[in-house]
């Protein structure tokens, strides 16, 4: 019995270890990965959009 709830919480200790450590990934694609993407698919289409300042965009 003593080993049972032994090996469950072990187990219970991996899950939450596992879970810390999705919780950072997520963490990361949203904020380090996701906010420069988002703010570079902004300047191409406003790159797209913007037919005057033809000279400007090159500059992008």
């Amino acid at each position: 019995m003593k080993q049972d709830i032994t090996q469950q919480k072990e187990h219970l200790k991996q899950i939450e270890k596992r879970n810390r450590k999705l919780e950072e990934i997520a963490w990361q694609q949203s904020h380090m990965v996701r906010a420069p993407l988002a703010k570079i698919m902004g300047l191409v289409q406003l790159i797209k959009h913007d037919k005057k300042n033809v000279a400007e965009n090159e500059d992008f």
